[in-house]
């Protein structure tokens, strides 16, 4: 299993009355033990699974006497009972001449491709012979170690040395891509082409028959990614749009990559707009950034959410029909229609090019071709998006 989106949640440890409020471990003035705690990660494994994420108490010091720890967890946006066990008032021990012990948590396992969640464990009390650690937290990170499902390549037609033949067969046929995997077993056009399953999504997020002739999103009942369908009326959303990459959280003073990538940036120039001094997504006279674009359909809640995103490389690859023999779209245009005019989306993978000197680019994923390739790109570079995001 991949995808190793982390999931995090923050452990706090509450500092007791007479503990000094400084960056020392060690209490000032005092010779009481101090308990402090380490970061943990676990995979959170498959549906109806169990795991433990343990983090370890430590003392500085041996006691001769037990240390008691209470503690209760409470919900981030991880939910207990669903991502995880709730403890209301927990505790655990570190016995007299050791100097460690573990706080254990129930991870809730599932088989959900999904954004992170959190959750808090607090201390609540310890006994009299300790105290706490001046940095009294620690982050339990679980990994999501669901894979990306994939369709299939779409390809439902067979081949000779010679040629390619209009239906499954040919030599050696039962090893060809025809016979195998979603195109053999689930072959059905009327919720997408041969072995891809779409549903039609209007723009409240509510589910459409196949034929409803106007929808907003389309999800994959295959991959549970749900996707931005691109629009052709000069809004928002509109296919002819052009985009370059931006994501300010990565960004140097200079908000530039002509350092050649030495800080790892992840930004090209900020773009201001043509002729208006401002970085409007949706407007003729105006170029807009991968950034900003995000931004303003997640204000608009497209669908119902404001959590759309880039798509990483092999998400925006689940979405590739290989059957289209060099025609255009790669993609099924019966769900999603009014392709990118400029032939390529951004993606959310980034590469270091040597041919870029050494310089930070992203990813760009040409859909027009059935050869769908991916091309190194220049972050300043123009290209078009399709966003993104996990279904709930």
């Amino acid at each position: 299993m991949v995808h190793a989106v982390r999931l995090a949640f923050l452990l706090t440890l509450a500092t007791l009355a007479g503990c000094d409020d400084s960056n020392d471990d060690t209490p000032t003035g005092t010779s009481k033990i101090v308990v402090s705690i380490k970061f943990a990660e676990v995979a959170e494994g498959n549906s109806g699974d169990t795991t433990t994420l343990s983090f370890a108490l430590n003392l500085n010091e041996a006691t001769t006497a037990p240390v008691d720890v209470t503690y209760k967890t409470s919900d981030g946006t991880a939910l207990a009972g669903t991502d995880y066990t709730a403890v209301n008032a927990g505790m655990v021990s570190i016995p007299a001449g050791d100097t460690s012990a573990t706080i254990d948590i129930d991870i809730l396992g599932d088989d959900r491709l999904e954004d992170d969640d959190t959750f808090d464990v607090t201390l609540l009390t310890v006994s009299d012979n300790a105290e706490l650690s001046i940095i009294p937290y620690a982050t339990g990170t679980i990994l999501n170690d669901d894979p990306i499902a994939l369709n299939d390549s779409g390809i439902t037609f067979g081949s000779t040395a010679a040629a390619n033949n209009a239906n499954c067969s040919g030599s050696s046929i039962a090893a060809q891509d025809c016979s195998l995997g979603r195109d053999n077993t689930n072959n059905d056009n009327t919720d997408g082409h041969a072995g891809f399953s779409f549903t039609k999504l209007d723009n409240t997020g509510a589910e459409l028959a196949a034929a409803a002739a106007s929808w907003s999103c389309v999800q994959d009942e295959v991959t549970g990614l749900i996707w931005e369908v691109k629009t052709n009326d000069g809004a928002l959303r509109d296919r002819n749009w052009r985009y370059t990459y931006f994501d300010s959280s990565f960004a140097d003073e200079a908000d530039t990559q002509s350092d050649g990538g030495a800080d790892r940036i992840w930004a090209g120039p900020v773009d201001d707009g043509a002729g208006t001094g401002q970085d409007i997504c949706g407007s003729a006279d105006s170029i807009c950034t991968t950034e900003s674009f995000v931004a303003s359909v997640n204000d608009a809640g497209l669908c119902g959410f404001n959590d759309w995103r880039l798509p990483t490389r092999e998400e925006l690859r689940t979405i590739v029909t290989y059957n289209a023999v060099g025609a255009a779209p790669a993609v099924d245009s019966s769900y999603f229609p009014n392709m990118v005019d400029a032939g390529s989306e951004w993606t959310s993978s980034p590469v270091l090019s040597t041919n870029a000197g050494g310089a930070l680019v992203n990813q760009r994923h040409s859909l027009t071709n059935n050869d769908a390739r991916f091309t190194p790109t220049s972050l300043d570079a123009e290209a078009g998006i399709r966003l993104v995001r996990y279904r709930d």
